[in-house]
């Protein structure tokens, strides 16, 4: 499984076996979701404190690396940018999450 991320022209996808890291960094068990419903201004704030988390927390993160090598602490982390980028690109458009 995976997640699809949207907003204005742009898409990204991640797989799912991070979801315990993204939990972690968002405080919830949402994780990445969080942004779901919001708009690039507001989400950028929710992303750029999940990618503080990563760095003040990397060791930590990087136990959680799947076993079956899909998705890494690195993904995860460069994800993170990719969506803060794109929050910032698109401030007035909606984030969409499926997963």
């Amino acid at each position: 499984m995976s997640y699809d991320f949207h907003i204005g022209d742009k898409s990204f996808n991640h797989t799912f076996n991070c979801a315990p890291m993204f939990q972690a960094a968002a405080h919830s068990p949402e994780g990445i979701k969080i942004i779901q419903g919001l708009r690039g201004r507001l989400a950028v704030m929710k992303l750029r404190s999940m990618r503080m988390y990563f760095e003040d927390h990397r060791q930590a993160l990087m136990m959680l690396n799947p076993k079956n090598n899909w998705g890494s602490y690195a993904t995860a982390y460069q994800l993170l940018s990719d969506l803060i980028l794109a929050s910032l690109e698109n401030p007035d458009d909606i984030w969409e999450v499926f997963y």
